[in-house]
C-alpha cells in the first residue's frame, strides 16, 4: 500500500507542478559553464571543505545536493544549482528555515524532480524540472523525455552527478560523506 500511495502522490504533485508553476523549464535549458563542477552532498567531509569552496566558489560550478544547501549557505558558499529529489513537505520546511535565517535563493537554480512538493518551486526564481525514469508520472510527460534522467536516485547525490554529466562537465569534484575524489576523465 505504501508504494501505491507514494506513486499516487508523485503523479498528483507532478500534474499540479506542471500546471501551476510558470518558472519551470526543461533540463536542457541549464546554462553551461567552462568551470569545473563540484557536486556537494551533506556529511562530515563537507564541514572541513567549506573554506576552500568559499575561496574558489567564483571559479567553480557548485551543485548542492539536497540538505547540503543549508550547510553551504551557512558557510558563506552560494551554489549555482540545488538538486532536490524528495517530494515530502519536510524539504519545504528546511528551505523556509534557511530563508528565515536570511539566506537568499535568487541566484540559485532549482533543479528538481517534477514530483517535488508544490510549495518549493515558488521559493526560487528559476526551476528546471527532470523526471525520474521509474516514476509513474514520467509516462504522463512524453514531450519531456529529454528531461528524464537515466537513474535519478535513489539518493540525491546520484541525481547531482547525472545532472553534471548531462551538462557536459568533464571535470568533477565530489564532496560527499567521508571523502573527496576528483574524476579526471569520464
Amino acid at each position: 500500500l505504501g508504494f501505491a500511495t507514494d506513486e499516487f502522490n508523485q503523479i498528483q504533485q507532478s500534474i499540479f507542478n506542471s500546471l501551476h508553476h510558470t518558472n519551470r523549464s526543461s533540463l536542457a535549458q541549464i546554462p553551461s559553464h567552462d568551470y569545473k563542477a563540484v557536486i556537494v552532498s551533506s556529511g562530515p567531509s563537507l564541514d572541513s571543505q567549506t573554506k576552500e569552496l568559499a575561496q574558489f566558489q567564483d571559479q567553480l560550478f557548485i551543485i548542492a545536493c539536497g540538505s547540503a544547501l543549508g550547510a553551504l549557505l551557512r558557510a558563506g558558499v552560494k551554489p549555482d544549482v540545488v538538486v532536490l529529489l524528495e517530494r515530502n513537505q519536510g524539504v519545504h520546511e528546511l528551505l523556509v528555515e534557511l530563508l528565515l535565517e536570511g539566506h537568499d535563493f535568487s541566484d540559485i537554480i532549482l533543479v528538481g524532480s517534477i514530483t517535488i512538493d508544490p510549495l518549493i518551486p515558488s521559493l526560487f526564481k528559476q526551476w528546471i524540472s527532470f523526471h525520474r525514469p521509474h516514476s509513474g508520472s514520467a509516462s504522463l510527460f512524453r514531450s519531456e523525455q529529454s528531461s528524464c534522467l537515466p537513474i535519478a536516485g535513489p539518493q540525491v547525490m546520484n541525481a547531482g552527478i547525472e545532472i553534471a554529466t548531462f551538462l557536459g562537465f568533464k571535470s568533477l569534484l565530489l564532496v560527499v560523506f567521508f571523502f573527496i575524489l576528483q574524476i579526471r576523465t569520464l
